[in-house]
């Protein structure tokens, strides 16, 4: 898929989800979603949006390296996947305000010496 494809699907998905788009944080080899690192994004600029998930991310995923030894990226995942996660993803206006939740997530929540496998489960 080219990145104009690639950028008109999200656009259409944007608008399929009458402006709403879930952003989960994902181990792309192995273990998939991250337990609980997601969000949902509301009435996003897809241009932006678009620019994010190609080039904007490195600082919150070293913060997620950081705390769960794990390297990540986000995507855009199924709406579906909202309506199975452990906890109901919290929505937000910016990305800037959901990557302050995800770090807030990560600082108070389980850490890897109370449970090194948290973030792998695979719950999302």
């Amino acid at each position: 898929m080219t990145d104009q494809e690639q950028f008109e699907h999200l656009k259409k998905e944007i608008k399929n989800l009458n402006g709403k788009i879930f952003i989960s944080f994902v181990h792309p080899g192995l273990y998939g979603p991250l337990r609980n690192l997601n969000f949902i994004l509301e009435n996003p600029d897809p241009v932006e949006l678009n620019k994010y998930l190609k080039e904007g991310w490195h600082r919150i995923v070293e913060d997620i390296w950081k705390e769960t030894l794990m390297a990540t990226q986000p995507m855009v995942m199924p709406w579906e996947m909202t309506l199975t996660a452990e906890k109901t993803p919290k929505v937000f206006k910016t990305i800037k305000d959901a990557e302050t939740h995800i770090r807030h997530l990560l600082k108070t929540g389980i850490s890897m010496t109370q449970d090194p496998f948290y973030y792998r489960l695979g719950i999302h």
